[in-house]
């Protein structure tokens, strides 16, 4: 049966015991019980998931998940150590994200006893658990596909799902990634105190009980250099330069098919996801177009480029505003430079 041949979801409430894996029921939630409840932040709607061997997973919604469902544009984020969905939510406010957004539908995944006031856990799953079991979400919510990006540990997640579930997944944006086991390297607490400078608006703070335990389970990942190779689709890796984590991302890049990695190093950037946020979304735009995905959607360089053309009309053409950016010493992007210039192609009848 086709994705588009299934009946709208009945909506109903959905009533969770306390996040107490002892309680939980062993069956998956069915699609009858599944029902947004109440938002947490504007054109969020917030669902919970039964995800197998992992427990109760809540899943913040963004967009029109009824219209958005069977569209190829549906993004997946999860967050890292030390973070929450807020903050991959937040990414979307970024210039070059927003017209993303609009045309997109994105599942924010809250791992497990992560979001700010939650309860103490009594146990966390494993990563290789959460990146198996995430497919639950995409069959609950019957979507077929989806481009996930993932931060440090949720990098880590974002691998493990592509490689257990490849045709599920468009592509696979990883920031500060490591497939290997956990090192030295693996600094989370600096990356947590970034970004807890940066969630400053947040009502509460997110329980460091639970932060711990999500650590200790990045602490014990297992290897999975290996199994690289299942990964089918495109990934692009994004590192900051001034991080051991650069290594890592190596790594990913050259044990990955031939062909199917990128690789991205910003210099002076530890963790991109909170210093480089702008250049970020300009990179994560460029791969999901690359990949078919949003081709409406216009970068930044591209939304400043109409502009300029707007209001400096005596340019006379798009090859005039590329010079006169050259003249300014502004470098131009692949985007500018295949900008095709019509009166260039056009024949003048007076030179004839």
């Amino acid at each position: 049966m086709a994705l588009s041949d299934y009946p709208p979801s009945p909506l109903i409430t959905l009533i969770l015991p306390p996040p107490s894996r002892k309680s939980l029921p062993k069956p998956r939630m069915s699609e009858t019980e599944l029902k947004p409840v109440a938002e947490e932040l504007p054109n969020l709607s917030k669902y919970v998931i039964d995800v197998e061997d992992v427990g109760p997973v809540t899943v913040f919604v963004e967009g029109d998940l009824e219209k958005m469902r069977v569209s190829s544009n549906i993004f997946m984020t999860v967050h890292g150590v030390g973070t929450s969905y807020q903050h991959m939510a937040s990414f979307n406010h970024e210039a070059d994200m927003v017209e993303v957004a609009q045309r997109s539908l994105f599942l924010h995944v809250a791992l497990p006893g992560q979001e700010a006031g939650a309860d103490d856990l009594d146990t966390f799953a494993s990563l290789d658990s959460i990146g198996l079991g995430l497919v639950n979400i995409l069959d609950t919510l019957r979507i077929s596909r989806v481009l996930v990006l993932g931060d440090g540990a949720g990098a880590n997640i974002a691998l493990r799902f592509a490689a257990a579930h490849p045709s599920r997944v468009h592509g696979a944006v990883l920031v500060n990634p490591s497939a290997a086991k956990t090192s030295a390297k693996d600094n989370w607490a600096k990356a947590k105190r970034l970004v807890m400078k940066k969630t400053t608006n947040m009502t509460k703070e997110l329980n460091m009980r639970n932060v711990e335990k999500y650590a200790m389970a990045n602490k014990a990942r297992s290897d999975m250099t290996t199994k690289l190779a299942n990964v089918a689709c495109d990934m692009l890796v994004v590192t900051g330069g001034k991080t051991r984590m650069v290594e890592a991302g190596e790594t990913v890049h050259r044990e990955a098919d031939t062909g199917l990695c990128s690789i991205i190093k910003m210099e002076e950037v530890e963790q991109p996801m909170v210093e480089a946020r702008d250049k970020l979304a300009d990179a994560v735009v460029l791969f999901a177009q690359g990949l078919g995905l949003v081709p409406n959607a216009r970068r930044k360089t591209s939304r400043n480029l109409s502009n300029f053309s707007r209001t400096n009309s005596s340019q006379g053409s798009e090859e005039g505003i590329v010079v006169s950016m050259v003249g300014k010493h502004r470098k131009i992007s692949m985007e500018q430079a295949d900008m095709p210039n019509i009166r260039r192609l056009s024949v003048n009848t007076h030179e004839i």
